[in-house]
């Protein structure tokens, strides 16, 4: 969606674009998303930093954030944290992913307010139904 009309939708007064966040450091899954989104016409912005983040949601917050859990150097579990705490972005799917064996992880994930904690290998089947459904 070209920028100019990002900033015509709103939910309670916060701009919504119809955008795809992922925080991930994986080369595989930075391919595939961004190789599904292509297909499915959905703009993905990758982030690699939690700096900033509050500005970049509060100018036009995602619908969807994809969430690497073993990404530990992007505070995964830290910016669920940050986005599930404050009201105006409740209308933000998290996605988070782990390997199965990270069952803590995975947990810890769904305490803070994950939408969906799904293991890698169920990710892969579901990614196309994830990006199709990012929509206002």
């Amino acid at each position: 969606m070209p920028e100019h009309m990002q900033a015509a939708i709103t939910l309670k007064g916060v701009p919504v674009s119809q955008e795809i966040m992922a925080f991930l450091d994986d080369i595989f899954y930075t391919a595939k998303i961004r190789e599904i989104a292509k297909a499915h016409a959905k703009d993905v912005r990758f982030v690699r930093d939690l700096a900033g983040l509050d500005k970049r949601l509060a100018a036009a917050a995602p619908q969807t954030v994809l969430v690497d859990l073993t990404a530990e150097t992007l505070q995964p579990l830290e910016l669920i944290r940050r986005i599930k705490e404050q009201p105006e972005w409740a209308h933000v799917r998290v996605v988070a992913y782990s390997s199965h064996a990270q069952a803590e992880l995975m947990e810890e994930a769904s305490r803070l307010g994950a939408d969906e904690v799904l293991s890698k290998s169920d990710l892969t089947p579901k990614l196309a139904e994830i990006v199709a459904s990012t929509s206002i």
